[in-house]
C-alpha cells in the first residue's frame, strides 16, 4: 500500500494549496483502490501559481502529476471557448497506475 499511502500523505498538502476533499474511498482488493475528489474555486489555480506550484514540488509525483493535469486540462478547456465554470474539481483514482481526472463544473451523469 505504498502508493496509496504517498497520496494520502499529500492530500494535507493539497488541501493547503487551496483544495477541499468531497470525497474519499478506498477499495481493498488485490489491487487496492483510493478515490478522492477535491474541489476549488477554478480563480485559486491561474497558470502563474500552477508553475508555481510545480517549482515548489519537484520531488513530489502526486503533485507533480495533480497540477500538471489541472495546467494541460485548463490550457485546453481556455482554448475551448465555452462558457465559464466556477467550481474546479480534481478526481484521483490511484491504483498500479494513478489517473487523475480535471474538470470544471460538475456533470450531470458520473
Amino acid at each position: 500500500m505504498g502508493l496509496i499511502d504517498s497520496w494520502i500523505t499529500t492530500l494535507p498538502k493539497l488541501e493547503a494549496y487551496g483544495f477541499k476533499a468531497s470525497y474519499f474511498s478506498v477499495s481493498m482488493s488485490l489491487n487496492p483502490t483510493l478515490e478522492i475528489e477535491l474541489q476549488s474555486d477554478i480563480d485559486a489555480f491561474p497558470l502563474g501559481r500552477i508553475d508555481a506550484i510545480l517549482a515548489e514540488n519537484p520531488a513530489s509525483t502526486p503533485v507533480n502529476i495533480v497540477f500538471t493535469a489541472i495546467k494541460n486540462a485548463l490550457k485546453m478547456y481556455q482554448s475551448a471557448r465555452i462558457g465559464p465554470h466556477s467550481q474546479l474539481i480534481v478526481k484521483i483514482y490511484v491504483r498500479l497506475s494513478p489517473e487523475v481526472k480535471v474538470s470544471f463544473g460538475k456533470p450531470a451523469f458520473n
